[in-house]
Order: structure tokens, then sequence, then C-alpha cells
């Protein structure tokens, strides 16, 4: 019981951790064309791709009910459930989306993986474009439903949303390792198993 309390304090934190990230990219400066919303982006899929689609969406729904909550989290410093109406609420809603996308594909974190390999590469960077597809649908459907036109140079915003979205797959295949030892070791998941499946049996009988 300990240990499983143990990791879910874990697991929580890197939720929180992820999700700060995604509060701080509001912030960060803009070298090489880096833009806030493209930075939110990378934390998104990296999140996901680290922790899995559920820890992943978790870290976006935190980040989104702290700028509901009058966080100046959202672009341009904005606040609360106003942007929700507006044009931009499919890109935001399209973070927690693609966190859940690369979360999904990639699978939680596992101690048999290698730390680098072809196949855990491969399957990041399908990811990581999935996820951006997904993020854009969102984007593009929100946008086009209250302006009545995609947003401006759509084509070139995907392109580039691509290639960030595909910058985290070296992060993520390095991070991955220490997670699975951290977060999901297969001896204390296994335990976890077991427990589960007990309470289960005694709430039966």
């Amino acid at each position: 019981m300990k240990e499983t309390s143990k990791l879910s304090a874990l697991r929580s934190t890197a939720t929180l951790t992820f999700a700060l990230m995604l509060c701080l990219a509001t912030f960060i400066p803009s070298p090489f064309y880096i833009k806030p919303r493209d930075a939110h982006l990378f934390c998104a899929v990296l999140a996901g791709s680290v922790l899995g689609g559920f820890s992943g969406a978790g870290a976006a729904g935190i980040y989104i009910i702290a700028g509901i909550s009058g966080l100046k989290v959202f672009l341009n410093g904005e606040r609360g459930w106003k942007i929700f109406t507006g044009e931009y609420a499919g890109f935001i809603w399209g973070l927690f989306i693609a966190s859940i996308i690369s979360g999904l594909i990639a699978g939680i974190p596992l101690e048999t993986e290698k730390k680098v390999s072809l196949k855990t590469l491969l399957v990041l960077a399908a990811a990581s474009i999935a996820a951006s597809f997904s993020y854009l649908a969102a984007g593009a459907a929100f946008y086009y439903r209250a302006l009545q036109e995609f947003p401006p140079r759509f084509m070139q915003t995907a392109v580039w949303n691509i290639t960030i979205s595909l910058a985290s797959v070296p992060f993520s295949a390095f991070i991955r390792p220490a997670a699975a030892k951290i977060l999901y070791p297969s001896d204390k998941v296994n335990r976890e198993i077991e427990e589960f499946l007990r309470k289960n049996k005694s709430r039966k009988h």
C-alpha cells in the first residue's frame, strides 16, 4: 500500500511538473522563431510521450484549468473562460488532445525499453506527428467556426508544427527510460496490479 501511494505521489509530481512547463512556456523569449504557441505544443507532445496518455493529458488539463482560473498562462497573457469563445480556443483544446494522442501511441514508459532503439524512435515520431495533426485539426476547426476561414498561412504553420512536434522525439527517447524506473518500475507495477485485482476480488465477495 505504501509503495502504491509513493508511486501515485511521484506520478502526480511528474504531471504537475509538465503542467508547470506548459504554463511557463507562455513567457519564454522567442529565439529562432520559436513562439510560445510552439513551445506549448512541444511541451504537450513531450508530456504525452513521456508520461503516457492519462498523465500527459492531466498535465495539459491542469494548464487549461490554471488559465480558466485566472492565471495569465494563455497566449498574449489572456485568461479566463472568454478565450474559449474565440477563434483560438481550438488551439488550447488541441494541446489537451495532442497530449492524449501522443501518450496513447507512445504508451507509458517501460523498463524493458532500450535506451535508444530504432523502434522506439519510430513510435515516438509517429506519436508526435499524429499529435501535431490532431492539434492542427482542433485549432483549424474552431478558427473556421468563428471566422469562416482557415487560419492564415495554415500550410506553413502545419509544416512548422510537425517539425516542432518531431523535435520532442530525442528528448522523449532520452527521458522515458528514467521515467520508467521512477514512475513505472516493473516489480512495483506488478504489485499494483496484484493489489488492484485483490481489492476487486474482495469486493465481489
